[in-house]
C-alpha cells in the first residue's frame, strides 16, 4: 500500500480510475473504470485526506466524487495540481519551460520568500508561483498579480490563490480565485475583485455569462450599510435588509437618473422578470415601488397608493396597461397621478386611488373639463360593463357618460350638480329617465339635461 494525499478537492493519479468518497470522508471506492470497486482505507479528518492505494493503481489519474456521484475535481498524475497547473515540484524543476501551464512566469526565482504560515512565494517579472504548505502552488501573473500585490499580497484580504490564472470562456478576460475574493481582468475593466455577498449574488448569476466581467471595484457602505459594484451586463447591490439583486439594462438607467438606492425607490428586492403576455415587458421590484419597462413605453417606475390602485386593476396585463410616465404631484389636494397606456390612475387624501380609462372617451372629456381641476378627482374607477355597453364614471363634481365605439364616436355626457342628485335619487340609468342625451343647458329660472326618459331642470333658487 502506498499513501496518496488528498488536500481539498484533489486527487492525485492517471486516467481510468475514480476514488468515490462517503459524504463524511471515512471511506472510499478506487475503481478503475469497467472493473469492479475496491473499497480501500482512509485516514480520519481533519488535515488533508490521506488515502492508501495499491502499489499497482500508482500514476494514474482519478476523478473525486461527492457522495452522490458528482465529479468535484479531476486531476492528472502526479507533475499537475488540482487546476491543471503544474505541481511544485515539476513547476520548479521546468522552471519558465513549465509543461502544459496556460501561462507560464518569466524570470522564476528559485529561492522564494516565506510568509508566517510558511507559504512560499517565488516572485517572478511577471507574477509569483505561490506555494502554500500542503497544498498545490498556483500562478498569480500580470495585472491580476499587480492587483493583489495592492491589497497587499498574502496578508491582504484576498488572501492566498486558490486556483492559477484562468481564461474567460464567454468573455475576453481572464480570472484568479482567491481564499477572500476573486480578481477578474478584462480589456473594459481592468482588474478588479468581487468578494463578499456580492460574489454569492454573482456566482448565483451564471458569473460573467450572467452578468459580464467587473468594470468596478465593490463600492460602499451606502445608505443603510449597503454596497454595489458594476458589471458588463449589470450592477450587483447588496444590504442587509434587501439581500443582493442585479439591476441592468433600461431598468438599471431609470434608477440611476432617479438617485440610485438614495431614491425613493431604493434598494432591489428582486432581480428583473418578464411581464405582460408573450413576456414583452420587464419589471424589477425596489423596497419603495416597481420598475416597469417596455420598448415602446420604456422604463417607469410606479409606487405607492397608485400601484395600489393600479395592482388592483391587474396591473400591467390588466385594464390600465403599462405606465408611460413616471407619476406627477403634488396636484391639487395634495393628489397624485399617473399614466398609463389605456388610461390613468389618480389618488387624493379625499377619494382613495381610482382609474380613469379611455375606453368610451372618459379620460379624454375629463382632461377637457381640465383634470382635477375641473370636476374634481374620480370617486368610482371607470365602468364598463353598464346595460347596453355605455362606460361612466363618477368625479367629486360630475359623472361622465358614454355610448361612444371604436369608428362611432358619440359624445361624453356631463351629469352634474342638482341635476345629477336628482337623477342618481331616482336610479341613474337604470331608473326611469335612462341614459343623458344631451349635454346641460340654460332655460328661463335653471338649467336643464335630457334623457332618454324626459328632462330633468335644476331651478336657480338664487333668483
Amino acid at each position: 500500500m502506498t499513501d496518496l494525499t488528498l488536500a481539498a478537492s484533489c486527487v492525485v493519479g492517471q486516467p481510468g480510475f475514480v476514488a468515490s468518497f462517503t459524504q463524511d470522508g471515512s471511506a472510499t471506492v478506487l475503481q478503475r473504470q469497467g472493473d469492479a470497486p475496491v473499497a480501500v482505507p482512509v485516514d480520519a479528518r481533519p488535515g488533508p485526506v490521506r488515502v492508501h492505494v495499491p502499489a499497482e493503481s500508482l500514476g494514474r489519474a482519478w476523478d473525486l466524487l461527492d457522495g452522490g456521484g458528482r465529479v468535484l475535481a479531476t486531476a492528472s498524475a502526479a507533475d499537475r495540481g488540482c487546476d491543471g497547473w503544474p505541481s511544485a515540484g515539476a513547476y520548479l524543476a521546468s522552471g519558465d519551460a513549465s509543461p502544459g501551464a496556460p501561462q507560464s512566469l518569466s524570470g522564476l526565482a528559485q529561492r522564494p520568500s516565506t510568509t508566517p504560515d510558511g507559504t512560499q512565494v517565488f516572485r517572478a517579472a511577471n507574477g509569483s508561483f505561490v506555494l502554500p504548505p500542503r497544498e498545490d502552488g498556483h500562478v498569480v501573473r500580470g495585472a491580476i498579480h499587480d492587483r493583489w500585490l495592492a491589497e497587499g499580497g498574502p496578508a491582504s484580504r484576498l488572501g492566498l490563490p486558490t486556483t492559477s490564472e484562468f481564461g474567460v470562456t464567454t468573455l475576453d478576460g481572464y480570472y484568479t480565485r482567491f481564499r477572500g475574493g476573486t480578481v477578474y481582468w478584462s480589456p473594459a475593466g481592468g482588474a478588479r475583485a468581487v468578494r463578499g455577498a456580492i460574489a454569492q449574488g454573482y456566482a448565483s448569476r451564471d458569473f460573467e455569462r450572467g452578468t459580464g466581467l467587473p468594470t468596478s471595484e465593490e463600492f460602499g457602505p451606502l445608505l443603510r450599510g449597503g454596497y454595489g459594484q458594476h458589471f458588463t451586463r449589470g450592477s450587483l447591490y447588496w444590504s442587509p435588509g434587501s439581500g443582493v439583486w442585479r439591476v441592468q439594462g433600461a431598468v438599471r438607467d431609470r434608477w440611476a437618473a432617479l438617485g440610485w438606492e438614495r431614491s425613493v425607490l431604493g434598494y432591489p428586492v428582486s432581480d428583473e422578470q418578464p411581464v405582460l403576455r408573450g413576456g414583452v415587458g420587464r419589471v424589477q421590484h425596489f423596497q419603495g415601488g416597481s420598475v416597469y419597462w417596455r420598448a415602446e413605453t420604456g422604463a417607469h417606475p410606479v409606487r405607492g397608493a397608485v400601484r395600489d390602485t393600479w395592482d388592483r386593476l391587474g396591473g400591467p396585463n390588466g385594464l390600465a396597461g403599462m405606465p408611460v410616465g413616471a407619476e406627477f404631484g403634488p396636484l391639487a389636494g395634495g393628489g397624485y397621478g399617473q399614466h398609463f397606456t389605456q388610461g390613468s390612475v389618480y389618488w387624493s387624501p379625499a377619494t382613495g386611488g381610482h382609474s380613469v380609462l379611455e375606453t368610451g372617451g372618459v379620460r379624454a372629456r375629463w382632461a377637457e373639463l381640465g383634470w382635477e381641476r375641473g370636476i374634481g378627482y374620480p370617486t368610482s374607477d371607470t365602468f364598463v360593463g353598464l346595460r347596453d355597453q355605455w362606460k361612466g364614471q363618477h368625479f367629486e363634481r360630475g359623472s361622465l357618460y358614454s355610448r361612444s365605439f371604436l369608428g362611432d364616436p358619440a359624445p361624453v355626457f356631463l351629469v352634474q350638480g342638482l341635476i345629477r342628485d336628482l337623477w342618481g335619487q331616482l336610479g341613474w340609468e337604470n331608473g326611469e329617465y335612462g341614459y343623458p342625451t344631451s349635454q346641460e343647458y340654460a332655460v328661463p329660472g335653471g338649467r336643464r339635461q335630457d334623457f332618454e326618459g324626459g328632462s330633468l331642470t335644476a331651478l336657480d333658487l338664487r333668483r
